[in-house]
């Protein structure tokens, strides 16, 4: 089943919400490639991809929190700690190992879990508090 992306987690930050779009995007690809038998050739891709969202879309989001003064800032950060470690595994054992049915499921499942658990959930917490900020900044005015 494809992932979608939902409204109600734009940050309002036009970079931020294009890396997330563009995430589940490339998602979506790699499941669509398993689906027909082409998954190991899609990894390539997924893997180049993601070790520049890393980069871009990890130092884009954190600048952001912290022009705003989000509150949980830092437990946000060791998630984007943890998810580099986690890829970083993973790339080592796809070096190890090569790209197999085995490194294909294990990528899908990190990246189907980063979506559900982080951006659907975690994110979703800074898009809640973007717009409540906007309101009490409203209502004082």
């Amino acid at each position: 089943m494809p992932y979608t992306w939902r409204y109600n987690l734009e940050l309002g930050v036009p970079a931020v919400d294009q890396q997330h779009k563009r995430l589940i995007v490339k998602i979506n690809n790699l499941i669509d490639a398993m689906e027909r038998g082409e998954g190991v050739e899609e990894l390539r891709n997924i893997l180049r991809f993601v070790e520049s969202y890393i980069t871009r879309h990890f130092h884009a989001e954190e600048s952001f929190m912290m022009s705003i003064g989000y509150p949980d800032l830092p437990s946000h950060i060791l998630e984007h700690e943890y998810f580099k470690r986690e890829f970083q595994n993973l790339k080592q054992e796809i070096y190890y190992n090569g790209a197999n049915l085995r490194t294909l499921m294990l990528t899908e499942r990190m990246l189907c879990s980063w979506i559900n658990e982080h951006i659907y959930r975690t994110d979703l917490k800074i898009a809640v508090y973007v717009r409540e900020e906007l309101l009490r900044s409203s209502r004082a005015a």
